[in-house]
């Protein structure tokens, strides 16, 4: 059971190590690839967030470990939280948790991982305790994003039109409905500022009339026109449009789950190339017998 322990490189020791399997400790991404070493698991040891969660998503956007258990060895959030599959408190526990997997994983031996589809079926199948979860980043112009999502997907793929594809299909089906947002209907951009506005001219130079005696009337100083209640309406942020309230596109935001018709098309697949591979004997035993009788 080859384990790859990563700490960074100003730390001399630390973590824990497997006693009992075989350990390969790096301090680098590069210099594991270059080992050529196929792991059954991963701890991330490093001591910096940051480093771990880039590790994280270097690991599980390669199809070659994108599958693999990988721990962190302390708690963490955000991100990092999202890539990995929880802590590694001690050898056993990781080791238990890594087994278990792996008798899941090994259902996955027959998927095609060049396929985006089944990398995603096949993470969440070999997971059936996890989620799809979707985290917070204003950087992101849906203000949401899916890290785990953004690491299985191919380079040139429109992230949420992949999830919205999955979902139709029936291969995931959303789990806990975690956030609603409202875009701009212009861009589709979910970075809005919520602004008063005089309800005749829509400006934004308002302000509380001086030239009325009733209370809480307030006056345009653009088009002179004074009135009670202003009206709210959406600017954009992105592409400057000013959106009125009932324009805006609103959206749920869920994590997923794998869906039965995802966990039978996983079976399937698995079942044909079990079939392919008897077939495929069948035909070779047959020709060798052929060839046996032709030499005697």
């Amino acid at each position: 059971m080859a384990v790859i322990y990563f700490i960074q490189q100003d730390f001399l020791t630390g973590g824990t190590l497997w006693e009992g399997d075989q350990n390969f400790v790096f301090h680098a991404y590069e210099n594991f690839l270059e080992s050529k070493i196929n792991p059954t698991a991963m701890i991330i040891g490093y001591k910096d967030s940051i480093l771990a969660q880039q590790l994280l998503f270097k690991l599980r956007a390669n199809k070659a470990f994108c599958l693999t258990p990988m721990f962190t060895e302390v708690k963490v959030g955000g991100v990092a939280a999202l890539l990995a599959d929880g802590v590694a408190p001690s050898p056993c526990v990781a080791r238990r948790k890594a087994q278990t997997m792996q008798a899941s994983l090994h259902l996955m031996q027959s998927l095609n991982l060049n396929d985006q589809d089944l990398r995603l079926l096949g993470y969440l199948y070999s997971r059936q305790e996890t989620c799809l979860m979707p985290i917070a980043d204003w950087h992101t112009r849906g203000v949401y994003y899916y890290p785990l999502l953004r690491a299985l997907s191919a380079h040139d793929t429109d992230e949420i039109t992949w999830l919205d594809s999955m979902s139709l299909r029936g291969l995931i089906h959303p789990s806990e409905l975690i956030d609603k947002v409202r875009f701009c209907q212009q861009c589709n951009s979910a970075h809005l500022n919520y602004i008063e506005v005089c309800p005749v001219c829509t400006g934004i130079n308002i302000g509380e009339s001086k030239m009325s005696d009733d209370e809480g009337e307030r006056a345009c100083h653009q088009c002179k026109h004074h009135f009670q209640a202003p009206k709210t309406m959406a600017k954009c942020m992105a592409c400057h449009y000013i959106n009125h309230l009932e324009q805006l596109i609103t959206k749920s935001v869920h994590s997923f789950t794998i869906s039965e018709v995802g966990v039978q098309l996983l079976a399937a697949i698995s079942k044909a190339k079990e079939l392919g591979e008897f077939v495929i004997s069948g035909i070779a035993s047959h020709q060798h017998s052929k060839l046996t009788a032709c030499n005697k």
